[in-house]
């Protein structure tokens, strides 16, 4: 089923297109008959006996209701919409807000030395992972230049690898 605003089975493609002249009139005008029959026989060449015609034949003004009616709801539903995800918005900037402080106060908390022993024992897993990479990319021929800034990293920080190690993964 078409919606009332679309091309009717019985509509010729002509009269289909003075009824879309007469839809993209305002609903101001189009709500005084005579004047929007008028309007759209001036704009399109038209006589305002066949313009008139055409209105009561393929009943203009019932079909201009239901598109009218559809963008009211249809913009009812967006301006809802459109609140709903302010509010959802608005919920997640809170929770935001509070992971922010709650995270603060836990870094906050850490002892220098258990930070350090985290991003350690971060960066020996991350070191460990770019040799199983540059392994894997190796066996099936492709090039580990875009991992290797990892293997210096690791190497900067003082990982525990030897250097002889870090320089021959770099090279492979």
């Amino acid at each position: 089923m078409s919606l009332a605003w679309e091309k009717r089975p019985e509509e010729t493609q002509e009269e289909y297109q003075l009824f879309v002249a007469y839809r993209e009139l305002s609903p101001e005008i189009r709500s005084n008959d005579a004047e929007a029959i008028r309007l759209v026989a001036t704009q399109t060449g038209k006589s305002v006996d066949l313009i008139e015609s055409l209105f009561n034949k393929h009943q203009w003004k019932s079909r201009m209701k239901e598109y009218d009616d559809y963008k009211t709801l249809k913009a009812n539903v967006e301006k809802a919409i459109l609140r709903e995800l302010v509010e959802i918005l608005e919920t997640m900037k809170q929770i935001t807000h509070k992971l922010k402080t709650k995270s603060l106060d836990s870094i906050n908390q850490l002892k220098p030395h258990d930070v350090l022993k985290a991003y350690r024992e971060y960066s020996e897993d991350t070191f460990r992972l770019t040799k199983i990479l540059t392994e894997f990319l190796k066996e099936i021929g492709e090039s580990s230049d875009n991992i290797q800034p990892v293997v210096v990293s690791y190497q900067i920080i003082g990982g525990q690898e030897s250097e002889k190690q870090v320089s021959k993964t770099k090279t492979r």
